[in-house]
C-alpha cells in the first residue's frame, strides 16, 4: 500500500499538471459536428410526413372507390327495381288487355272454325263510345277512330233514337266507314231501320250499291242491336245481332280510314241519333 503522504504528494502532483496545461491546447480540442445528424433528422421528418401524406391520400381514394361503388351498387338496385316496377305494369296491362279482348276474340275464333275468316292472328283495340246525331234527310255522316286496318273485325253495341215516327227507315241508322281515303273513296254499310242492312261504295266519287241483306223487322223510333262488320281482304260481310245478313267480294277500295257513321232519314229536330258503345275491333295480321 502507497503510503498517506504519498498519495497527497500525487494528487498535488496531478493538480499542478493541471494547471500547467497550456491554454492553446485546451481551446482546440474539438466540438462534436451535428449538423449530419440534424439533416439527417431533418430529411427522416421530411421523408415520414410524406408517407403520413401518401397515405392519407390513399386513404381517401380508397374511401372514394368504395363511395362510388356504393353509389354504383345503389343505383344499379334502384334501375333494377324501376325496371322490375315495370315489368309488373306491363305483365298486368297484358293480363288486363287479354281478358278485355277475350270475347271479340272467341268471335274471331268462331268465324275462322265457320269458315268466314281467314286467319285469327291480329291486335286488340277498344274504340271510345260514339254518341252523335245527324238531321238531314237521306244524307250521312262520319266520325273517325284514329284506326286505318285494312282487315278487320269490328263489333258494337248500338242504339238508336228518330226525331220523326216517319223517317225515310232505310236511310236511317248505325253503320260503318271503312278503307276511306277521303270523301270520294270509301265503302259504307249499315242497319237500315227497315229491317236491311246495306252495302255501298264510293269510288272517285260515284257511289254504286253493292248490295243487301234482310235481317228482320227492329223497333222504332228508337231501338238496339249488335253490330258486326267482317273485313278479310275483298271479302266484306256485315252481322246484325251474331247473324251474317250480307256478304259480298270487292277489290276496288284496300286500304284507309275506319270511321262510325248515322244515316239520318229525317230532317225534323236533332234527326236521327245513334249510340255506340263496347266497340272493340281485332285488326288481323
Amino acid at each position: 500500500m502507497f503510503a498517506r503522504s504519498t498519495v497527497v504528494m500525487y494528487l498535488l502532483a496531478l493538480l499542478a499538471l493541471a494547471g500547467c496545461m497550456p491554454e492553446s491546447e485546451l481551446e482546440s480540442t474539438p466540438t462534436p459536428d451535428r449538423t449530419a445528424e440534424v439533416r439527417e433528422t431533418q430529411r427522416a421528418g421530411t421523408e415520414a410526413a410524406a408517407a403520413t401524406a401518401e397515405l392519407a391520400a390513399r386513404q381517401t381514394e380508397t374511401q372514394q372507390a368504395l363511395d362510388l361503388t356504393a353509389t354504383e351498387d345503389l343505383r344499379a338496385q334502384q334501375a333494377a327495381a324501376t325496371q322490375a316496377a315495370r315489368a309488373a305494369r306491363s305483365t298486368a296491362q297484358a293480363v288486363s288487355a287479354t281478358a278485355a279482348a277475350q270475347p271479340i276474340l272467341d268471335r274471331v275464333l268462331d268465324l275462322v272454325s265457320a269458315g268466314e275468316l281467314s286467319r285469327s292472328d291480329g291486335r286488340y283495340h277498344a274504340l271510345d263510345d260514339f254518341d252523335q246525331s245527324w238531321a238531314q234527310i237521306n244524307w250521312y255522316q262520319w266520325w273517325y277512330t284514329q284506326r286505318s286496318p285494312s282487315s278487320f273485325v269490328l263489333r258494337a253495341n248500338a242504339s238508336w233514337e228518330s226525331a220523326s215516327d216517319t223517317a225515310n227507315w232505310w236511310n236511317s241508322g248505325c253503320g260503318f266507314v271503312f278503307r276511306e281515303d277521303g270523301v270520294d273513296n270509301h265503302y259504307v254499310v249499315h242497319m237500315g231501320l227497315d229491317g236491311w242492312a246495306y252495302l255501298a261504295r264510293v269510288l272517285r266519287g260515284s257511289p254504286k250499291q253493292l248490295g243487301e241483306g234482310y235481317y228482320g223487322a227492329v223497333d222504332v223510333p228508337s231501338g238496339s242491336a249488335s253490330l258486326m262488320l267482317v273485313v278479310d281482304g275483298s271479302d266484306i260481310s256485315f252481322f246484325v245481332n251474331d247473324r251474317r245478313v250480307l256478304r259480298r267480294v270487292d277489290t276496288a277500295l284496300t286500304e284507309g280510314e275506319l270511321a262510325l257513321t248515322l244515316l239520318s232519314g229525317t230532317n225534323r229536330g236533332y234527326g236521327t241519333r245513334c249510340r255506340m258503345t263496347e266497340i272493340e275491333l281485332w285488326e288481323l295480321r
